[in-house]
């Protein structure tokens, strides 16, 4: 295997404005999980960890400085594994010159395994083919013979270019046309904050009930799941909206652009609104707009839009030849402007995990947690494995009364919902 100290990466087009937003008491982190059904053999999962830091180049990184950008460089300390101390989710991870760890940290407690990762180093999708990388090589170092998949990769191949590669740069049109960044901001769900805390509420549905509900309605999960966040945000401010609820659902770009084994960020989000010319509304009238919406954000040529528009700004040579301490406070009043202020709340779905059968007896369930941000106090994420979809609330309240809403919702849909508040 290649050696790669001293290696560096350039930023890909999402991580630029993660690195230059964090600060020391705050990064963008988020947390993947698998729960085995055996408790977890630390020194195993160490060894594991440590036979993929070759085969995850772009992951085992620290942001350093240069003049003009920042940047990736390779990191050779795999000391990254330790056992949850208990201490909030998601916290933020030290990142600075004199810091040699990666970007990531791997917990385990009882039968749990997690990555908590910063959001510079990749995205939900790449972060579930790490974890899942990890756990089977776990496995395969207890004699299981795991096969490679589409999501889990063998620590003696070398990474691909394809893998490490800005894929918004490859599908950029400088010609294209691009999608202006008018808009509303959006109403913020303001609970009171605990600090240094994120609380976590799961749901638990039967994945053939989530079906026949979404077949009735003739809608997608993903559209329908949206619609119901929407309205619980509608129900828990009685029906009346004075600024726009808008949902914020990012797009996996891999299948859509044809990049399927990039490991580094490569989605997009659009936002769902609905507005105060909705109120007096009901469900359906919520989930009418949302599939409206969603087709039309999420169709192809609109996305190309929005990389156009991203890539582009960051192509021009008043950004690309600025110092970046010029840089810094440009792109911090461009994400109050343009970023978390135009969204309510996040929503993620990571889709259906899947894994070889050989591993179905040993993992019981998988978890997404998105973790705090500096303006949307609530997150949802959610994902499906082994017949069951798991709905995953995190918030920086103990207030609970929104995520209540959404359960009971399906609950009255005909769903039996297992919750843990």
């Amino acid at each position: 295997m290649t050696k790669v100290k001293n290696q560096k990466f350039d930023l890909d087009t999402s991580a630029k404005m993660y690195s230059y937003i964090k600060n020391r008491k705050w990064n963008q982190m988020f947390r993947v999980s698998a729960t085995l059904y055996d408790k977890v053999d630390p020194e195993l999962l160490i060894r594991a960890v440590a036979e993929l830091k070759d085969r995850f180049p772009t992951f085992f990184v620290t942001i350093r400085g240069s003049f003009f950008w920042r940047h990736l460089r390779a990191v050779d300390c795999t000391d990254i594994v330790e056992e949850d101390d208990g201490k909030w989710p998601c916290r933020p991870i030290e990142i600075g010159r004199k810091i040699n760890t990666p970007m990531f940290r791997v917990l385990y407690k009882d039968s749990t395994i997690a990555l908590e990762i910063f959001h510079a180093v990749t995205d939900g999708t790449g972060a579930m083919r790490f974890l899942q990388t990890i756990v089977a090589t776990y496995f395969r170092l207890q004699g299981i013979d795991v096969p490679s998949t589409d999501s889990i990769l063998d620590a003696k191949d070398k990474p691909t270019d394809e893998e490490m590669e800005n894929a918004f740069l490859k599908c950029y049109d400088k010609k294209g046309e691009t999608q202006g960044r008018g808009e509303s901001k959006a109403y913020q769900y303001m609970p009171k904050i605990t600090e240094n805390y994120l609380k976590i509420v799961h749901g638990i549905i039967p994945v053939d009930e989530l079906k026949v509900v979404t077949k009735n309605y003739g809608v997608t999960v993903t559209s329908f799941m949206t619609a119901v966040y929407i309205y619980a945000f509608y129900k828990h401010l009685g029906e009346k909206i004075d600024k726009p609820i808008k949902i914020q659902v990012p797009v996996n770009l891999r299948p859509i652009f044809g990049f399927k084994d990039n490991l580094r960020n490569f989605s997009l989000f659009a936002n769902v609104e609905v507005n105060s010319d909705m109120n007096g509304c009901n469900f359906e009238d919520i989930l009418k707009t949302t599939v409206e919406q969603m087709n039309t954000g999420f169709h192809k040529d609109n996305l190309q839009k929005i990389i156009n528009a991203n890539v582009g700004s960051e192509q021009m040579a008043v950004v690309r030849f600025s110092p970046s301490i010029v840089k810094l406070p440009i792109l911090r009043i461009a994400t109050r402007l343009y970023g978390e202020r135009l969204s309510t709340s996040p929503f993620s779905n990571i889709g259906v995990i899947n894994v070889p059968d050989v591993l179905k007896d040993k993992i019981k369930s998988f978890d997404f947690v998105i973790g705090a941000t500096r303006v949307n106090n609530i997150y949802m994420t959610m994902n499906s494995f082994n017949g069951k979809t798991v709905v995953t609330f995190s918030s920086r309240s103990k207030e609970t009364e929104v995520q209540k809403i959404f359960f009971d919702f399906l609950r009255e849909q005909g769903m039996s919902v297992e919750t843990d508040f």
